[in-house]
């Protein structure tokens, strides 16, 4: 027995491909990770500890890591996402 996949059905809104360093808001559920060197400036929501305002100090997220949560801010240092919309 497996776990449900709520993650395709919260995925509803559309999705926004991120690739710059300008800050993006919105109603977000998910981020995937499509780049080895992904760092976020700003990472406003539920989600804690993966964005600092200094890149030498932010936490990088290898390619095809999710994150889950609400987001409504999203701002790059380096790297490119897909965000989902709710």
């Amino acid at each position: 027995m497996g776990f449900p996949n709520n993650r395709i059905t919260n995925r509803t809104g559309g999705s926004q491909l991120i690739t710059g360093t300008s800050q993006i808001n919105g109603d977000f559920v998910s981020i995937d990770s499509l780049d080895n060197a992904t760092k976020f400036e700003v990472l406003t929501g539920n989600g804690t500890g993966i964005a600092n305002v200094t890149s030498g100090s932010a936490i990088a997220i290898p390619a095809g890591v999710t994150i889950d949560g609400n987001f409504t801010a999203i701002k790059l240092h380096a790297g490119s996402v897909i965000a989902y919309r709710k």
